[in-house]
């Protein structure tokens, strides 16, 4: 009779687990952080560090993290034909691709974990033409996220009537206009026509600001909760 042997990482020494995710790449140590709630708080101890997420919406959606200056692809998700709440995903680990099909564990739950396995508070989102940026994906990371940034080559896709449909909204004045366009300017953005921005405010008393950008055939909208305004270390895009 074969007998299967586990390796028990769990139970390790911290310095110990703390050298094993040392070694384990992006992918990978994503991956892990969903097989439990302990791996989760593991992982998100060992804090490892990034610079942004990004997700990719086209024919199929793609999961990135931003390290050292250089967007790594973490997950693939491609919707299956037979159910439209599954999704067939691929992850590769040194060369190999491991696949399944998730049921459960659904998009939004990826965002989740990797916003806490990389200690992140921005996401960066790029809609190609003919996909909508489906706002439901992140409205539960919300509470955490600090900064938004949606592209896409679909102007319509990303108007202000659409994006804001239904907020409660308040226009900013000339002179904070005047600001928002200085401080994407001072870290030699790309040249850019700043179609509108508004003050929102959530039922817990947070505010944010919603900026829209028309850049090379590009729509941008930019969210960005707190007053950016008096941060020197934020960036607009």
């Amino acid at each position: 009779m074969q007998v299967s042997v586990g390796f028990p990482f769990l139970r390790l020494p911290v310095n110990a687990t703390e050298c094993i995710l040392e070694c384990m790449d992006n992918s990978s140590i994503l991956i892990f952080s969903i097989t439990s709630t302990r791996a989760t708080q593991l992982v998100a101890n060992h804090n490892r560090q990034s610079e942004a997420i990004r997700i990719n919406f086209g024919n199929d959606i793609k999961l990135h993290v931003k390290t050292r200056g250089v967007f790594n692809l973490l997950v693939v998700f491609q919707p299956t034909r037979t159910n439209p709440l599954a999704l067939n995903t691929y992850v590769q680990v040194d060369e190999t691709v491991h696949s399944w099909v998730n049921t459960y564990f659904q998009l939004k739950n990826y965002i989740t974990h990797a916003m806490i396995v990389f200690n992140q508070k921005s996401i960066e989102v790029e809609v190609l033409r003919g996909y909508l940026f489906p706002k439901d994906l992140v409205e539960d990371q919300f509470r955490r996220l600090k900064y938004l940034l949606v592209i896409s080559n679909n102007q319509f896709a990303l108007s202000e009537n659409s994006v804001l449909k239904g907020v409660q909204k308040v226009e900013v004045g000339y002179e904070e206009r005047n600001r928002i366009w200085m401080i994407s300017n001072k870290f030699d953005s790309p040249e850019f026509q700043l179609t509108g921005a508004y003050k929102i405010s959530a039922n817990d008393g947070r505010q944010a600001t919603v900026v829209f950008k028309l850049t090379y055939g590009l729509s941008i909208v930019e969210l960005i909760v707190g007053d950016f305004l008096t941060d020197n270390n934020f960036r607009l895009r």
